[in-house]
């Protein structure tokens, strides 16, 4: 789905990301000022039984769910930092689904709540049409703008 440079390039931004938002003495932890972690799952498709029973909302549901199971297992195998709550987000991608689901946790929920997450998605589909790694480099640039307050819409 994606080229090792390209995975790598997008690892990069992630950890880019991490080093320039919120420098400051907050820490990761601030819930004014989060440092997200960020995670990327992507799929060829989604196993969900019969075809002709796929609707999009279906898809949307399976995307969901499989987005907080990744995010739950991260959160089990890797702790985070902050004590009452979680700084860390998935993206998940499904190409053959055309599904795309973020999931942030509360923690983040100040700069990025649904709504902008929603609007991201919305926006990015001309990014997703040239490939996966524009789509998704897209996104984690809006992303970016928000945590940095470059972005306030």
């Amino acid at each position: 789905i994606l080229l090792k440079e390209q995975i790598e390039s997008l690892n990069r931004m992630i950890i880019e990301i991490r080093d320039m938002i919120n420098t400051g003495d907050g820490g990761d932890c601030d819930q004014n000022r989060p440092k997200p972690a960020i995670g990327i799952a992507i799929v060829d498709s989604m196993n969900m039984g019969d075809e002709q029973f796929k609707t999009q909302e279906k898809i949307m549901n399976y995307a969901s769910v499989f987005a907080y199971y990744v995010y739950e297992l991260w959160k089990e195998n890797l702790k985070s930092k902050c004590v009452t709550s979680d700084n860390r987000m998935i993206i998940f991608y499904s190409k053959k689904d055309g599904a795309l689901y973020t999931y942030a946790s509360n923690l983040l929920s100040t700069k990025l709540p649904s709504s902008r997450i929603t609007k991201v998605a919305v926006e990015s589909k001309p990014s997703f049409a040239m490939g996966v790694y524009s789509g998704l480099k897209y996104m984690l640039t809006q992303y970016r703008n928000y945590f940095t307050g470059n972005r306030n819409d």
